[in-house]
């Protein structure tokens, strides 16, 4: 709620690495080839060159763009994320983090060292490294909207419209059937008991990290 304006596109492409280390080399680089790749077909959606970033495990690229930090922003960006994914994440080695589009959003400072993860071999700590465009131009709203459209159908996002109004006035939505869901989607999750629900833990998606056994609770 502090933030009151967008002035940063951020895409993190990650190494699909063991949990608890450092990437390789190998995937150091085969993650960067594939963050040039996506910036050239960015480039011809009409995004201008990014600053192209080293994260030490990964790659970042950052667009300057200018939007009010309003909810309406917030899930133009989110459905960007998605329909990047849906479209782009066809790349060897690395993922696109779809998780990255809110305002409070920190990324590494060039010059510091990443130490996420532990040296093992040729899986070591590196410095973090960015280049810059001779200009770095913003990206344009429709330029944005484009990709946002080629995100999946949420048939669970019901427009306000379709729900009916309880006695009071108040439209409700119907719950989310979370189990046919999961399975709709063929994600594998185990139950667990919790505190007045059921909890569903399924491999996080985004993070193997995550989690003490590298799951996420729904």
């Amino acid at each position: 709620s502090d933030v009151i304006h967008r002035r940063w596109l951020l895409i993190d492409l990650d190494s699909s690495i063991p949990v608890g280390v450092c990437a390789s080399q190998v995937e150091v680089d085969a993650t960067q080839n594939a963050g040039i790749d996506l910036a050239a077909k960015l480039g011809d959606q009409g995004f201008p060159a990014p600053i192209r970033g080293w994260s030490g495990n990964g790659c970042t690229l950052l667009y300057k763009i200018d939007q009010p930090n309003t909810p309406e922003t917030t899930d133009i960006l989110r459905r960007f994320y998605l329909g990047l994914v849906a479209t782009m994440n066809s790349m060897v080695g690395c993922h696109i983090d779809a998780t990255v589009y809110n305002a409070a959003r920190l990324v590494r400072i060039p010059g510091t060292t990443n130490r996420k993860g532990g040296e093992v071999g040729d899986r070591v700590h590196r410095v973090v490294k960015w280049e810059y465009p001779p200009d770095a131009k913003s990206v344009d709203l429709e330029s944005i909207l484009a990709i946002a459209a080629l995100a999946p159908a949420e048939p669970h996002r019901l427009a306000a419209s379709s729900s009916k109004p309880s006695p009071n006035g108040i439209r409700s939505r119907p719950r989310l059937d979370l189990p046919a869901y999961l399975r709709s989607h063929q994600v594998a999750a185990r139950e667990k008991p919790g505190a007045g629900c059921t909890l569903y833990l399924i491999g996080c998606p985004f993070d193997p990290n995550h989690g003490a056994k590298g799951e996420t609770a729904l």
